[in-house]
């Protein structure tokens, strides 16, 4: 008898949308916002946030 034995479960992230991340951008320059608050502002979760700020600071080599 063979049973199949999954490790991981089905994930349910969106991605953000252009409008999100322009929004997300604007906060970010303010400077006033936590990122909790620009979660709430959003509709996502703080590590969607978290994430997306993350992603952001990446550089470039040359």
């Amino acid at each position: 008898m063979t049973k199949a034995n999954y490790t991981t479960e089905n994930r349910h992230f969106k991605h953000l949308s252009d409008i999100q991340r322009g929004k997300l951008e604007q906060m970010t320059k303010c400077g006033t916002y936590t990122q909790a608050e620009m979660a709430c502002e959003l509709g996502v979760s703080q590590s969607t946030v978290s994430r997306e700020l993350r992603r952001g600071k990446t550089r470039q080599l040359d």
